[in-house]
């Protein structure tokens, strides 16, 4: 299995999360992790930095489109001026999960069909 602490670690580091971040997000860690670690082909370090990497991108695109992270706003005010600028997280760890599953495909099994019998 995956480990979700690599994971998180990682996590941490695309999102430029606080500390205490995990136990908020920790069923999208998890559910992420489960999900990139079924992808993988027999034999697969699921530990390897691409795989981590990916689970890590899979769970920030999880949490960039749930309800408490997606208004993608920030606010900076300081001596009556006020900055808010409104950032597009979900485009951003959209483009994330891609290059992150992009760097597994040799890692992960093809989502192509095959025709197994007639």
């Amino acid at each position: 299995m995956i480990d979700t602490k690599l994971v998180e670690e990682s996590l941490k580091a695309i999102g430029d999360f606080e500390d205490g971040f995990e136990q908020k997000y920790s069923s999208l860690i998890k559910s992420s992790a489960v999900a990139v670690f079924e992808l993988l082909k027999d034999g697969v370090d699921e530990n390897d930095p691409r795989v981590i990497h990916f689970a890590a991108a899979k769970a920030f695109f999880a949490i960039s489109n749930s309800a408490s992270f997606s208004d993608g706003v920030t606010s900076f005010s300081a001596s009556g001026i006020s900055i808010t600028e409104k950032l597009d997280f979900a485009k951003n760890a959209k483009e994330i999960l891609q290059n992150a599953k992009a760097d597994c495909r040799c890692l992960i099994l093809d989502d192509g069909f095959a025709f197994l019998g007639v």
